[in-house]
């Protein structure tokens, strides 16, 4: 550490208890100065450590750490990548567990828009605009952190290692993955490491299917700036009866099978916007869902929705308020607000909340619906911002919850990445329904 950040240091040590905005900025400057600074690789891991250290010390959060400008970054603290010099970082805002991972990317080129909520990184982990048009000199690192459990993920416990990582140690292939760019290939290579109680998946993405060494090492330059702190929370008990509570949002993806009608297997995509019957009382919340398999029961009645991989709503409902329209409305207070098939397997596969690819927008009051071919199973996600924390707990063939959201995305793609529905619904009353171009009306 430099002898001027230790004085600049010291000096905010003794006349500030709580240090104001400005000294803040100015150690976060310094620090990051000294950490940008090319050394040997164990110096630089040293550094890194010891800016972080006293950085948290004065109460900087990782997320100012990393943050491209004066804004800080919202995420946890202690895990995510201090950026190189001409380097891009982001976070979620979602802190590691034993269900769900905390995730930081960090890129050479600037993150496309979609992939960028004001310095949050999306939990999919995969921000797929950029990787669209990354170019050949390109690298986008994505990495994940789990808190490890008792079982072995992907069939094998994570080997142990120690930061700094090294990119040589990583396989040229996803496992379970597939080509984010079939038609002008990337460079995709994987490593999996357990590092202070996290199972750590990184993704290394190249714009050129055969990295050079020149792009191998700056790939390993930003990669010996990743921060893991240590931390080893008890994981959390596992109920085949609900999920873990989330603190006011849902974030799900799961593999699904599907069901044939008439020999051919198919999703069934419906929406429709919300419906008002006064300032503040709704008729019909704003709806998604996606099912498969046709429906059985009797008309208005919740077993209607049986079938259904995953639904969403938003808006607050009174005991008359529906969602759906004819013969399907179903008071929401008897349906749920939110719900997913509960014999869906949890997956970590990237499943990005996006229209990209679809055809479709904003839903009509009375709905629209559409079936889409599909294989024999497929991937959802369900992410939900809701009124207040919840679990979604297992009624009959779904799990659901029955609390108030504030908005909601549902996406549906096959599991080598192509999109077939996308749907989003907000406490505003407005949806927005997108297909694939081979759905048809039903």
């Amino acid at each position: 550490m430099s002898s001027e950040l230790e004085r600049l240091l010291r000096d905010a040590r003794k006349t500030l208890p709580e240090p104001d905005a400005a000294s803040t900025d100015r150690a976060r400057e310094r620090a990051l100065v000294a950490v940008r600074r090319r050394r040997p690789r164990l110096r630089l891991a040293v550094l890194a450590g010891a800016a972080l250290v006293v950085a948290l010390g004065l109460g900087v959060g990782l997320g100012s750490l990393i943050a491209q400008s004066g804004s800080a970054a919202r995420g946890p603290t202690g895990f995510g990548f201090l950026p190189e010099p001409g380097w891009f970082a982001l976070q979620s805002a979602v802190p590691a567990n034993s269900d769900q991972p905390a995730v930081a990317v960090a890129a050479s080129v600037p993150f496309a828009p979609d992939d960028d909520n004001r310095g949050l990184a999306d939990p999919s982990g995969l921000p797929y605009s950029t990787l669209l048009r990354l170019p050949p000199d390109g690298i986008v690192i994505v990495a994940s952190a789990l808190v490890r459990g008792e079982e072995q993920r992907y069939g094998a416990p994570y080997p142990e290692h120690e930061l700094p990582l090294r990119v040589r140690d990583s396989v040229p292939f996803i496992q379970y993955g597939t080509q984010v760019r079939p038609e002008q290939p990337l460079g995709q290579y994987q490593l999996r490491s357990a590092i202070n109680g996290y199972d750590v998946d990184l993704t290394f993405y190249f714009g050129t299917p055969r990295p050079s060494s020149a792009l191998l090492a700056e790939a390993q330059g930003q990669l010996d700036r990743l921060v893991v702190r240590s931390s080893r929370p008890r994981r959390s008990a596992a109920s085949s009866e609900a999920s873990a509570p989330s603190a006011g949002a849902i974030d799900r993806t799961l593999l699904c099978a599907t069901a044939p009608r008439g020999g051919v297997y198919e999703i069934e995509a419906r929406a429709h916007r919300g419906i008002r019957e006064g300032p503040s009382r709704w008729k019909q919340l704003p709806f998604a869902v996606v099912g498969s398999g046709g429906t059985a029961g009797r008309a208005n009645s919740p077993a209607l929705f049986d079938n259904s991989l995953a639904w969403i709503s938003a808006g607050r409902a009174t005991a008359t308020t529906t969602v759906d329209t004819e013969f399907m409305a179903v008071p929401v207070s008897a349906l749920g607000t939110l719900a997913v098939k509960a014999g869906c397997r949890t997956t970590k596969t990237p499943v990005p909340l996006t229209p990209t690819g679809l055809d479709g927008g904003a839903t009509s009051p009375f709905g629209d619906e559409l079936d889409c071919s599909s294989p024999r199973r497929v991937l959802v996600r369900v992410r939900a911002v809701l009124g207040a924390p919840t679990s979604l707990r297992k009624r009959g063939t779904l799990l659901k919850t029955t609390i108030p959201v504030k908005e909601a995305r549902l996406a549906v793609r096959t599991q080598n990445g192509k999109p077939l529905v996308y749907a989003e619904v907000f406490e505003s009353g407005k949806a927005r329904l997108f297909t694939a171009p081979g759905c048809v009306p039903d």
